[in-house]
């Protein structure tokens, strides 16, 4: 039944955030129906005004989302629970680039989806003339938007970029189309955003980092739970009317995607996925080579590294590097930006 399909589909896995350089640090959060029901509401009311009253589009039209490819995503998660009989249609962004490209030119969707560090790819596809779509609107989140990739997709498909921002703990915020940055559900949750010492911020100054309390999970409450999310409150009150906050885009760095010579376009979600079900890593760095990857892992307890070795071969392999290298190795420690943040991901040749 479509209730037991959700709750399901309810435990998320808290690394497919907007954060983007996150510690980490991973959780599952339980929701009900009808909390999971409240959080998918909450974060799709932004899209729903844009669409249905600014560009009168019908909610029958096809949109693509490029995102994760498993239930402990909960981009994949709210797919597959709402997903079913509607005109949305998840792609992941594990697939290899030429396969993405295929299924959008026979999907031919309206509105476009996903993690901003895969759509700019597709931006490129689009620039080169192997991609074929022209999307009425563009709607981006679980990283952060950097300027490039904002630039990169506004150069194929024009000023139809919207932003979004979601959390596995039910924290949302989304673009309205009226004016700069992203309005908060403060009418669904309670934020608290602070500097490094725990301290209110103002608008305009700069947060470290937020508390956050959604009013709708009554399953698994969280009160003030910290979020490492970088985030810039706008002072000036939004033209659309809404009393609701503003905050300017997440800031942060995204996960960078893995490009290598030979063209194979790898998102970190190949490797997050992986090392993400080994109960027993803490926290990971992966680094590009030219071949394939070099991995440290801290972990608690034994992880079969030769298995894993093997399974991120195999997904490479599968993206179209020929041949691929992953080497693995065991640490005790990580050398931390200065935010205390863990940057994850390094691509070739600055790795």
């Amino acid at each position: 039944s479509t209730t037991w399909k959700a709750m399901r589909t309810c435990s998320t896995n808290t690394q497919v955030v907007a954060s983007g350089g996150s510690s980490g640090t991973r959780g599952v959060f339980v929701y009900d129906w009808d909390g999971w029901l409240k959080c998918a509401l909450t974060m799709q009311k932004w899209r729903l005004q844009v669409h249905l009253v600014h560009l009168n589009l019908d909610l029958t039209a096809v949109r693509a989302n490029i995102a994760g490819g498993k239930a402990t995503h909960m981009t994949y998660a709210m797919a597959q629970t709402f997903g079913e009989g509607s005109s949305v249609v998840n792609v992941p962004a594990t697939l290899p680039v030429s396969s993405i490209v295929k299924k959008l030119n026979e999907l031919q969707p309206l509105m476009l989806s996903g993690y901003p560090s895969m759509i700019s790819v597709l931006a490129r596809e689009a620039q080169d003339g192997r991609l074929r779509i022209a999307p009425r609107t563009i709607w981006l989140g679980s990283e952060p938007v950097l300027p490039e990739m904002r630039a990169a997709i506004e150069a194929a498909w024009g000023n139809i970029v919207y932003n979004t921002y979601g959390t596995s703990e039910g924290a949302s915020a989304g673009s309205c189309g009226h004016g700069q940055g992203l309005h908060l559900n403060e009418d669904s949750c309670i934020f608290e955003p602070l500097d490094k010492d725990g301290q209110p911020v103002r608008p305009g100054e700069h947060a470290a980092k937020m508390y956050v309390t959604p009013l709708f999970n009554h399953v698994q409450p969280l009160i003030r739970y910290e979020l490492t999310d970088e985030v810039t409150l706008i002072g000036e009150r939004c033209p659309c009317g809404s009393v609701l906050r503003r905050i300017d885009d997440i800031q942060g760095r995204a996960d960078d995607v893995f490009i290598y010579p030979n063209g194979a376009v790898v998102h970190p979600i190949a490797f997050r996925s992986p090392l993400g079900r080994e109960r027993n890593i803490l926290e990971y760095q992966v680094r590009q080579t030219e071949r394939g990857a070099t991995i440290a892992i801290r972990a608690q307890g034994q992880v079969e590294t030769e298995a894993l070795k093997r399974r991120l071969e195999l997904e490479l392999a599968k993206l179209g590097l020929h041949n691929p290298e992953v080497t693995i190795e065991v640490v005790s420690q990580f050398d931390r930006q200065q935010t205390g943040k863990l940057k994850r991901f390094f691509p070739w040749p600055s790795a």
